[in-house]
């Protein structure tokens, strides 16, 4: 990133470590000189207030008494540019609006959520461009020359220009100390852009974000597929956002594995491979190794089941993973098993392990299916009951045998409790439908709980398809007791979606799939709120042009990529959505599925960057 240099506003910050989180790693006091803003900031006393450094410099961070207090309001220029560049800015701007597909208006991230780079297109690239943020009454104006957004290829055709701006780190940590207290801060953006030899800037676009407070950027893992045409490569990747991604599984070019588990305590993986058949494999990441290995509570009685049994799509609970509790992994029965598509339990670290096969999908079919089998299945966090699909053509989210998109296949929701006693084979209840989620037109798949078990998301799609991969799908939620109809998160449009005029969503375009909610459920007085992750493709086709086909052609289609939205139920019970903001971190060059919150333990995270 260029560095920056500010002018003829000073910067005052003056914080405890030991204040807000969203304040932790903001400089101690910083001033305005010569320095760049956004340098890594020094270390302060102990108990005492950081060292005095120019933006960018070494301003030092406190460790003392838990106060956050800041001046925020100040003006910034890129080094290299001068007053008369912002000046500028001064005139009236005219009605050549900018496009900003990200972060969308209206989201609403964590408070750790590192400072957001605005991707933003126009008809060329500017010469100059100010991002306004404003905190209450204090409004920050930084003033820079846009950088080109990063492509997936670099011999893609893009229409018009893509480009990009974001405020320093410390100033970004500065309007989150700036605020007033409360459970939400709101930030208003205001991005301007003038073009080459213009007098006056072209047009400018405004928007809001709103950051829950005492919440950390998340910590993810996802299954990420090289761009390539052929030999794709598969890994399981880490991002902890704010940082790089970090690899944490990889297998040889080619060499496909699917579907993955998290353990609860963050030191293991529970991959779906395929050696000859599917089969499951509880893989510890270890730095030099890029296979893993094999997880050290896994016995040699639950690797030789394994090592025998086809299983798919693996999931885990919070309370059945550990020494007083056992550890748990419930799967589907994948093809060649004596009865594929049921449900399997397993306890990995019994000294005897059996495997626990659960009832047919349903009781009476409500829509009169020839043939049931489960799929996707997803525990509770108490382990006491399992959601899952019940379908007439698919074990693992394709339908088969005729493929994704022939209009085959139905599916619904159903659940069953389940026992899981240490040393014991796992008991099933009777099946029930998931109300709101069966006996639809549509197709219900990949159900997810909340971290405490009082939501469930899932994918519903058009009838006849139900692939993960989907572009007639959205994403659902609803109470897991069923006592209201799920709803249809905001989050599955995207900035344009509904403007075919917008730069985006040509090609196959839109598609939403495999919700996964985050590791808390964060309680404030006006309610509890929570975070989900999905996949989806969305957004310049052209920027990410998709060149993987995978199981769909491309045709336009972008890359799928990981975006986040929150969700909150208010102490009424009103259930209200936000729009999806796209994880910052990923590659644009490679697509990125079922990510999952993971606060991953056996490897250490790598460090934050710090823009």
């Amino acid at each position: 990133m260029n560095s920056m240099t500010s002018s003829w506003v000073s910067l005052v910050i003056a914080m405890g470590a030991a204040g807000m989180a969203a304040c932790a790693e903001s400089a101690g006091t910083l001033s305005a000189g010569e320095g760049a803003i956004g340098g890594a900031a020094g270390a302060g006393g102990t108990g005492g207030t950081g060292g005095v450094g120019s933006i960018g410099g070494t301003g030092g961070v406190g460790s003392g008494a838990a106060t956050c207090t800041a001046t925020f309001a100040a003006g910034f220029l890129e080094n290299g540019l001068d007053s008369g560049d912002s000046a500028l800015f001064d005139h009236p701007h005219g009605s050549a609006t900018p496009f900003v597909f990200d972060p969308p208006s209206g989201a609403l991230l964590p408070e750790g959520w590192p400072t957001p780079t605005f991707l933003v297109h126009t008809d060329e690239l500017p010469a100059l461009a100010r991002l306004e943020l404003t905190v209450g009454n204090q409004t920050a104006r930084i003033t820079r020359k846009p950088e080109p957004a990063e492509q997936a290829h670099a011999d893609s055709a893009v229409s018009g220009s893509w480009w990009t701006i974001h405020a320093p780190t410390a100033l970004w940590e500065a309007a989150k100390c700036a605020g007033p207290a409360g459970t939400t801060l709101e930030v208003h953006w205001n991005i301007v852009y003038a073009s080459d030899g213009a007098s006056a800037p072209n047009g400018a676009t405004s928007g809001t974000l709103r950051l829950l407070r005492n919440t950390q950027a998340p910590d993810v893992t996802y299954w990420q597929i090289t761009d390539e045409a052929t030999d794709a490569e598969f890994s399981l990747q880490r991002l902890a956002v704010g940082a790089k991604p970090q690899t944490l599984v990889k297998r040889n070019q080619g060499e496909c594995f699917g579907c993955h588990a998290t353990s609860p305590d963050g030191q293991d993986f529970i991959l779906q491979t395929s050696i000859g058949s599917w089969k499951l494999e509880v893989v510890r990441p270890k730095a030099g190794t890029p296979a893993g290995a094999l997880s050290p509570v896994v016995t040699p009685s639950a690797l030789s089941l394994l090592g025998s049994q086809s299983l798919m799509v693996p999931t885990t609970a919070r309370d059945k993973w550990s020494d007083q509790s056992g550890r748990f992994v419930a799967a589907v029965t994948g093809p060649g098993s004596a009865t594929p598509g049921r449900l399997a339990v397993l306890q990995i670290d019994a000294d005897e392990a059996a495997l626990g096969i659960g009832p047919p999908a349903t009781g009476n079919s409500p829509k009169d299916f020839d043939e049931m089998l489960v799929a996707t299945p997803a525990l509770s966090p108490d382990g006491q009951r399992i959601a899952y699909v019940a379908s007439d053509s698919m074990i693992d989210g394709y339908h088969a045998p005729t493929g994704w998109s022939a209009g085959a296949g139905q599916a619904d929701l159903w659940q069953v409790s389940v026992t899981l006693e240490k040393g014991q084979k796992a008991v099933f209840g009777t099946p029930e439908p998931v109300p709101s989620a069966s006996s639809t037109p549509e197709n219900e798949t990949f159900p997810h709980w909340s971290r405490d078990g009082k939501l469930l998301a899932f994918m519903k799609s058009a009838p006849g398809r139900g692939g993960y991969d989907e572009e007639t799908a959205s994403i659902w939620v609803m109470p897991a007791d069923g006592s209201k109809s799920a709803v249809a998160i905001s989050g599955n449009a995207a900035p344009g979606s509904a403007d075919q005029s917008a730069p985006v969503f040509h090609g196959l375009g839109l598609t939403n799939s495999w919700p996964r909610f985050g590791d808390s459920a964060i309680v404030t007085p006006e309610g509890t709120y929570y975070f989900l992750l999905f996949n989806s493709r969305r957004g310049p086709a052209d920027l990410w042009e998709a060149r993987h086909a995978g199981s769909q052609p491309t045709n336009g289609r972008p890359i799928a990529h990981l975006y986040v939205s929150a969700v909150s139920v208010s102490n009424d019970g009103t259930l209200t959505t936000y729009p999806a903001a796209f994880l910052p971190g990923q590659r644009f060059d490679a697509g990125a599925h079922t990510g999952s919150f993971t606060t991953v333990t056996s490897v250490a995270p790598p460090p934050p960057e710090v823009k």
